[in-house]
């Protein structure tokens, strides 16, 4: 079997670390490069081989990347945080010119399901039930108090891990952010259990290995705790947006359980989350999956999953 040079970003935090663990109890026979703007990222104890990174929102981030790519021989780079995947998918053309893959979902939902706002505008279009919002920038207090009630969650429209999310219980909070085109309010649930769900794309509106879990949130907007729970409560709504979306790869689907017991869905990440070590206990190792897909051009093997 030919050893595969695999590079992943980020691996200082809890996504990129996680991708080098799953590497590391695959079946294939692996030389690990991982990257980090920080010279002391801690998944660099994981890897064969550390590099430290340029921003992805430096000028000389491109350069750097095709340097490293090119003294590493890398076959794959499986971006591990959410910066690197939005440079990535810019020079896209670069990395395969240079005889290399890059783990990134489809243009299609990278632009959807990136932006809060076009992910409920969809499921709008679609039927799919999902949490009561309105967009800050058009959005009237008394029009806040009618549809969405006080208090409400504040999401900014494009984010990810939490950040910039907030909990608002004054009008006054409220007032200061209407009309600002970066935010949404959405209705809160105060005791909503939440489920994270993950499957890997095929590009055709199918997709392989589902799996669903509960899961306890932790203050860094991580999965802290998990266990399983069955794919088909959740099947309709990821079919449906799936046969719309044509998600490539990772894709993780956060719903939450309203007062009525209704499964609503939150937002979409189009990528590997901070779950997928948790999953790959599980028997999904969506890295190794990758590996299948965006290196050996085939269908990822189906995994079981292991229930717990």
């Amino acid at each position: 079997m030919s050893v595969y040079n695999i590079l992943v970003t980020g691996v200082g935090a809890v996504i990129g670390y996680g991708i080098v663990n799953s590497l590391r109890r695959c079946r294939y026979d692996l030389h690990i490069v991982g990257t980090d703007i920080y010279p002391n990222a801690v998944g660099q104890n994981w890897c064969d081989a550390f590099v430290q990174a340029e921003r992805a929102d430096s000028d000389g981030f491109e350069g750097y990347m095709l340097t490293v790519i090119a003294e590493h021989d890398i076959d794959l780079v499986i971006p591990g945080i959410e910066q690197d995947v939005d440079r990535c998918r810019e020079i896209i053309d670069s990395i395969h010119n240079a005889d290399s893959r890059v783990a990134l979902n489809s243009d299609t939902a990278l632009e959807v399901f990136n932006n809060k706002s076009r992910t409920y505008d969809l499921l709008c279009e679609l039927g799919l039930p999902y949490m009561p919002y309105m967009e800050s920038a058009v959005a009237t207090m008394e029009e806040l108090h009618d549809q969405i009630g006080m208090p409400c969650i504040l999401k900014k429209k494009v984010s990810y891990a939490g950040k910039g999310l907030r909990l608002i219980e004054r009008a006054g909070e409220a007032e200061l952010y209407i009309g600002d085109d970066e935010y949404l309010f959405q209705k809160y649930e105060k005791q909503g259990q939440e489920y994270t769900v993950s499957v890997f794309g095929l590009g055709d509106g199918t997709f392989a290995s589902p799996i669903a879990l509960k899961r306890t949130l932790g203050p860094d907007g991580a999965t802290h705790k998990a266990s399983t729970m069955p794919f088909t409560d959740f099947r309709r709504d990821v079919e449906f947006l799936c046969s719309r979306v044509e998600p490539v790869g990772p894709t993780n689907f956060q719903f939450i359980e309203d007062e009525s017991g209704v499964n609503k869905l939150l937002e979409v990440n189009p990528r590997i989350s901070s779950s997928t070590s948790i999953r790959e206990k599980f028997g999904v190792n969506e890295a190794e999956m990758c590996i299948e897909y965006y290196i050996e051009g085939r269908r990822p093997q189906d995994r079981e999953v292991m229930q717990g």
